[in-house]
């Protein structure tokens, strides 16, 4: 026979069933809202397709519907505050949309983070000392970008702001690193070679260029630390006849200027260098050796 207290107990559970069946549906299926701090220890599943006896393995958390979606609505309303709303997405809700996770600013609607799915490993990481890594676990440096193909980075100002849209790409490899104008027909303009030596191209604080040297002291140093007997060469080359270099003042071309020392290939592979002052020819010297004073066809 059950004892009094549990005689009790059952009945209490019999009416408490009872009143739960004669609820209207509505009421049966109402919103709770508890005025209180909620614990949980256990794991919870959030959605429509939340079953009895969830599997939740080693997670706390579980969104578990067609449409997963984490909301935070900030109603502060004093002015001063902020009350920005975002969501944190997973995947598009329309047939034929796209899998990714996102970060939305949900008050203005605008996607400021995604990560599509099927995204390689270590895509974006940041280690313990900040630096952040493209493609690598161990970025050495602030930013590391490591791809098994010429990493690089793209530079692309759009016409959206009124200017004129234009492409970089900056990029290295085992051949080269380079800059690259993508806009007009991917010129590469600037080259450093794999081994190239310290202070190839080096410019000064008061804007020396040295070549050669960290220390140029001059507008232009060229430097070479061979302890031989030989010579450093400042060249032109075209694939026209008429290559040409000139040292001068206040002129672009030869025969335009001040004072300018000018050699030239004139018909191939001959040469000849010529002085000038003001802007005038005054001593040639001509491929075959002959010097000419106030001629430029020294016989």
């Amino acid at each position: 026979m059950a004892k009094p207290r549990q005689l009790a107990a059952k009945c209490v559970a019999l009416r408490l069933g009872a009143a739960i069946l004669a609820m209207p549906a509505a009421d049966a299926l109402a919103d709770n809202v508890v005025p209180d701090d909620q614990i949980v220890q256990g794991s919870l599943c959030v959605g429509f397709d939340c079953v009895n006896n969830e599997s939740f393995g080693f997670n706390t958390i579980v969104v578990k519907e067609n449409n997963t979606r984490i909301y935070f609505d900030d109603t502060s309303t004093n002015a001063g505050y902020a009350a920005n709303d975002w969501a944190l997405i997973a995947n598009d809700s329309a047939s034929g949309g796209a899998n990714y996770f996102g970060i939305q600013d949900a008050t203005s609607t605008k996607m400021v983070f995604r990560v599509d799915a099927g995204a390689p490993e270590n895509s974006v990481y940041v280690n313990s000392f900040g630096n952040l890594g493209l493609g690598t676990s161990s970025p050495a440096l602030g930013l590391q970008i490591t791809r098994s193909d010429t990493p690089g980075i793209r530079l692309e100002q759009t016409s959206a702001g009124g200017f004129t849209a234009q492409t970089w790409d900056v990029g290295g490899n085992e051949a080269n690193f380079f800059i690259r104008d993508t806009t007009n027909g991917n010129r590469v303009p600037f080259r450093i070679r794999p081994g190239a030596p310290t202070s190839s191209l080096d410019i000064a604080a008061n804007g020396n260029v040295g070549l050669g040297t960290a220390s140029p002291d001059s507008k232009l140093h060229v430097y070479g630390a061979a302890n031989q007997d030989t010579f450093e060469t400042i060249g032109v080359s075209s694939a026209a006849n008429a290559d040409a270099l000139t040292f001068g003042y206040g002129g672009a071309s030869f025969g335009v200027g001040t004072s300018l020392i000018n050699a030239h290939s004139a018909t191939g592979s001959s040469g000849r260098l010529l002085l000038a002052t003001d802007g005038v020819t005054r001593m040639t010297i001509a491929a075959n050796g002959n010097v000419g004073i106030g001629t430029t066809a020294p016989a």
